[in-house]
């Protein structure tokens, strides 16, 4: 593959690969604060400002 191609890939990539890390780091935040609950033996209670929505 010649470098221009490879550049025209990895840019048509970029917007999926943006999307799917955001997906991992809200779904390694969200077994974070499960994983905190079930040890502590917590419960959860949503931010203020999420119970106002």
């Amino acid at each position: 593959m010649e470098l221009h191609t490879v550049k025209l890939k990895q840019c048509a990539l970029q917007p999926t690969l943006t999307y799917k890390v955001a997906a991992v780091a809200l779904a390694n935040k969200m077994a974070r604060t499960i994983w905190a609950l079930l040890i502590k033996g917590g419960t959860y209670q949503a931010p203020a400002i999420m119970a106002k929505a």
